[in-house]
């Protein structure tokens, strides 16, 4: 009886531990997701990847705390109104570790912005909490900083 608790305890830690493949994958391409949604000016595409309970607190690098997601994405719609994001990507550095229904990713990302015939180059650091949900993976927390020069 011990040898089968102890095997049952073993294999339920190493689901719990070992993230699948697949997990990582959805991550990564929700990720692409949003940052295609960005450049299109898109917002309301970001409901497929964040999480929309109120409570969720997210930092942008241009303001924060915002607490929920219409706050965000207020945020982010006065951002794509007032200047174009031609480009956003997060960088190959990109780590995602996945336990259980709850992840980790961080890494940096740029992103080219014009406004008024004036283009600039950004590049940051992200950290981003995720929660596998019925509906699959969504972000809970988001925290985006500028590298400084």
């Amino acid at each position: 009886m011990k040898k089968i608790f102890a095997t049952t305890l073993l294999l339920l830690f190493s689901l719990w531990c070992f993230a699948a493949p697949e997990d990582e994958q959805e991550i990564r391409a929700l990720t692409d997701q949003f940052c295609k949604a960005i450049v299109a000016r898109n917002i309301d595409a970001i409901d497929s990847v964040f999480d929309s309970d109120p409570a969720n607190i997210y930092y942008d690098i241009n303001e924060g705390p915002l607490v929920g997601l219409d706050r965000l994405k207020q945020v982010w719609r006065a951002a794509v109104t007032n200047q174009t994001i031609s480009r956003f990507q997060f960088g190959n550095d990109m780590k995602i570790s996945v336990r259980g229904t709850e992840a980790l990713q961080t890494g940096s990302w740029d992103q080219t912005i014009s406004r008024g015939g004036a283009q600039r180059n950004i590049v940051g650091r992200a950290t981003i909490l995720w929660r596998k949900t019925p509906k699959g993976w969504r972000v809970y927390h988001y925290h985006a900083s500028i590298t400084p020069r």
